[in-house]
């Protein structure tokens, strides 16, 4: 269960953008608000990275429970007085469970890429080298799929931090985590253990001549992908 558990979902409780107390911005659909990418990660920790606002995006941690068939997800970076929540993880969804351990309050679901999927690249930038967003690898990334997808963020929760940890696919199907990166703020370098690279308008130029490039949703709303189950 555990490496099933990779795929992007919509989280019903932030992706209306009605919702003001996450949209903060007054972001139009399409957003990216209430997606969230999740991925095992090599030491099997469930690594989260997800957006409220349309504009950060956050990571969260968790880790499995009863043989990988549950996850134990920690919310307290994002919300201390939401804290330690418990879900279950059937194919295609994560449950998360009330007080009571059986009562389902929410549902992320697992979304599913189509033909009319598309991305487009983000044509205004911060007036700073925000390393923090939605790329593609655009040697990868063909529309109508999930493949090449990569979300970067410094955030634990609510909280900038010099960690960076990225989530991303290569094939739109299996999804990998990569954790215990770092963003150099005055040189704008990224750094993971297998690679670095220099963030500059909205790009991330690797060493080895890898590029991705930060998107947006344009006239696509990705909420309405049709779900897994």
């Amino acid at each position: 269960m555990a490496n099933n558990i990779g795929g992007i979902y919509t989280d019903p409780f932030h992706s209306d953008t009605s919702n003001n107390s996450s949209n903060i911005f007054q972001v139009t659909a399409p957003w990216f608000g209430g997606i969230r990418v999740c991925a095992t990660t090599t030491n099997k920790k469930l690594l989260v990275i997800g957006s409220d606002d349309g504009h950060h995006f956050w990571t969260l941690e968790g880790k499995f429970e009863n043989d990988d068939t549950a996850v134990a997800m920690d919310f307290t970076p994002k919300a201390p007085g939401v804290g330690m929540l418990h879900c279950l993880n059937p194919t295609g969804k994560i449950e998360f469970l009330d007080a009571d351990g059986t009562t389902v309050s929410n549902t992320w679901s697992r979304l599913t890429a189509t033909e009319s999927f598309k991305l487009q690249d983000q044509p205004k930038h911060d007036a700073f080298n925000n390393v923090n967003g939605f790329y593609v690898d655009r040697a990868i990334f063909t529309p109508g799929s999930f493949a090449g997808i990569r979300l970067v963020s410094n955030r634990l929760g609510k909280f900038l931090r010099d960690e960076v940890c990225v989530v991303g696919t290569d094939n739109g199907h299996d999804f990998w985590a990569h954790e215990s990166g770092s963003f150099d703020k005055a040189t704008n370098i990224l750094k993971f253990n297998y690679s670095s690279g220099k963030c500059h308008n909205g790009t991330i130029q690797f060493s080895d001549g890898t590029e991705w490039t930060k998107v947006t949703l344009g006239t696509f709303d990705m909420h309405l992908l049709p779900k897994e189950v």
